[in-house]
């Protein structure tokens, strides 16, 4: 194999490995790799460990069992911290990340980028699933 033919494969390779990068505001998919802030921090993990939820904002008047219960029950670990936030900003909207380590991150937003972010969760957990199918 030739140099032009071994620089070809790497190109398609590496596109590949790329076809589902995406960023958001402070946080990146590369590749296998899922880049962000933790306690002020930037931070990597892989992406195939990573699950992405997006809450838009609501009023409550607190945390309540129920609501912590019910999160826990629907959407495992994130939904019982979901659920047990508690009060909401109509005006903004949520990132929440469980990460491979099984922390739970989260940022939020103007409610405005609402859709931007609920295309970048979408990117985020198809790529978690890509990468998680390769092995």
């Amino acid at each position: 194999m030739g140099w032009f033919s071994r620089q070809m494969e790497r190109s398609k390779q590496h596109a590949e490995e790329h076809r589902l990068d995406a960023h958001f505001e402070g946080w990146r998919i590369m590749g296998d790799k899922f880049i962000g802030t933790e306690s002020q921090r930037l931070r990597k993990w892989p992406v195939s460990g990573v699950h992405a939820e997006v809450i838009s904002g609501q009023k409550d008047e607190g945390m309540s069992l129920a609501a912590v219960a019910a999160g826990g029950m629907l959407f495992g670990p994130v939904g019982a911290i979901i659920g047990g936030m508690g009060k909401y900003d109509r005006t903004r909207c949520y990132l929440v990340i469980q990460l491979p380590d099984g922390k739970v991150v989260s940022d939020d937003f103007p409610a405005a980028k609402y859709g931007e972010l609920v295309a970048f969760v979408a990117q985020v957990n198809a790529a978690a699933a890509s990468f998680a199918n390769r092995g």
